[in-house]
């Protein structure tokens, strides 16, 4: 029987790109059937959960979202990537998947005399839309490399954490490429961002201010009805990526929002500050596993955070700083403790 994460992944898998608007249509219908067919006491909002679906497709190295203009989805090429583990190599399942990919992998790994070991495993209480997690751990890399010739599908040597890692730029690179301008603010409903709470709020229509400190600020087009995000300072102002930009805001305000704790591997994120997309997938793709999602009672830290955290499992010190020295964090390796089990 297949989980709602898994059929969500072989219909995108199926389509190879589609639209927004069918992705809804499939994630509500799937959306559905689970609240009919589980005992959920309070779900959340489908709208919240359809967006949170598919944030950790994208994470999980499954397909990449374009919201610019076309607004597409696009499925990701199958590929086994190679985690970032000492010992035997072991490598996750990323991309396109559909029904008959686990029996094909079951038959490889019976068939390879011993060198290849298939380990399945749900998400679900980890994520209810994740799919399950694909493992297969070999006896070398070249068995590695044999098995994703047999399934004809990509593999590198070198783990897609790392490479994530390495491409997704840094904050101050990002601001410097940003294209300014001193254009009238629009008369739109305005919200703005703030670091001690971590969350957008109101701002009433008309409100002046003198931009000299820098925000962000989104403002809803009444006529596509999305936000459009911006960063404000000195009377001027460039359009921005909503992740970040927050943590322009907080690197400008001195405020923590992430969390290491080098003993267990965790990385905790607080939920009220998203982390950008090439930066979630590489931490993901330390262990292959969604974040675990913990009310912000479970995490024992300093940081003023509400919605609770999401909690990336297995990420190796050096990952960890440089993620967090990328997102212009201070004291990149603050400790903290979890008062719930993560794996």
């Amino acid at each position: 029987m297949f989980e709602p994460g898994d059929i969500l992944l072989f219909t995108l898998s199926a389509w190879k790109e589609t639209s927004w608007g069918a992705f809804k249509k499939a994630f509500d219908e799937i959306y559905r059937i689970r609240l009919t067919t589980e005992e959920i006491s309070d779900p959340n909002p489908v709208r919240f959960e359809r967006a949170h679906a598919l944030r950790i497709l994208v994470s999980l190295g499954h397909c990449d979202a374009d919201f610019s203009n076309s607004r597409s989805i696009t499925i990701g090429l199958p590929t086994l990537a190679l985690l970032p583990y000492l010992g035997l190599p072991r490598a996750v399942l990323c991309g396109s998947r559909s029904p008959m990919t686990l029996a094909t992998l079951q038959t490889i790994c019976n068939d390879s005399r011993k060198s290849l070991r298939l380990i399945l495993g749900s998400q679900r209480r980890r994520a209810p839309y994740a799919p399950s997690r694909v493992e297969i751990e070999a006896e070398s890399h070249s068995a590695l490399a044999a098995a994703a010739r047999a399934l004809n599908i990509g593999f590198n040597k070198t783990s897609p954490a790392w490479i994530f890692t390495v491409i997704s730029g840094s904050l101050s690179e990002y601001i410097g490429q940003l294209e300014w301008s001193s254009q009238p603010e629009v008369n739109w409903d305005r919200e703005d961002f703030g670091a001690r709470h971590f969350a957008f709020m109101p701002v009433q229509v008309g409100t002046t201010s003198t931009m000299r400190d820098l925000r962000l600020s989104r403002y809803l087009n009444p006529v596509r009805g999305q936000w459009e995000y911006r960063l404000v300072k000195d009377n001027r102002s460039a359009g921005v990526g909503a992740e970040w930009g927050r943590y322009a805001i907080l690197n400008a305000n001195g405020q923590n929002s992430l969390l290491y704790d080098a003993r267990s591997g965790s990385l905790a994120v607080a939920r009220g500050t998203p982390l950008p997309v090439s930066v979630a997938r590489g931490l993901v793709l330390c262990s292959g596993y969604a974040p675990t999602t913990l009310k912000a009672q479970a995490v024992q830290s300093r940081i003023p955070e509400h919605y609770g955290f999401d909690v990336y499992a297995a990420v190796p010190p050096d990952v960890a700083k440089v993620v967090i020295d990328k997102l212009g964090q201070r004291d990149p390796l603050d400790p903290f403790f979890i008062q719930e089990k993560t794996r």
